[in-house]
């Protein structure tokens, strides 16, 4: 028996665009769902919740984007340095990444950036 999806390119091409604005909704509903399921196992079931569930919580938040920090003394000569709002780890360049090199945490580079001293 074969089976065969009805639009694979539209499919690959949904999961390959990260830049989709509607993204960060899909996920945050997402990231919702998973919540809902976890308080409603917490509250009946709270041995049966698999260590996968706190995984795919994280995982989900990390892809909502997060405004990255600029330090107010970088490390680095004429660059501006960066910490990552969820982790703290730092990084350097504005713009470079869209993701964060320790975590994983999706980056939002538009709008204003937060400042800290560090």
């Amino acid at each position: 028996m074969k089976i065969e999806f009805q639009d694979t390119e539209k499919i690959n091409q949904d999961l390959k665009d990260i830049n989709n604005p509607l993204e960060p909704l899909k996920v945050a509903s997402a990231l919702n769902s998973e919540i809902m399921k976890f308080n409603f196992r917490k509250g009946n079931k709270p041995g049966d919740i698999p260590p996968l569930d706190y995984t795919i919580m994280v995982a989900l938040s990390r892809q909502i984007p997060a405004v990255p920090v600029r330090k107010r003394e970088p490390k680095i000569r004429y660059t501006d340095g960066y910490t990552c709002p969820s982790c703290g780890g730092g990084f350097s360049g504005t713009g470079i990444a869209d993701y964060c090199y320790h975590c994983g945490q999706r980056l939002k580079w538009e709008g204003n950036i937060n400042e800290k001293s560090m």
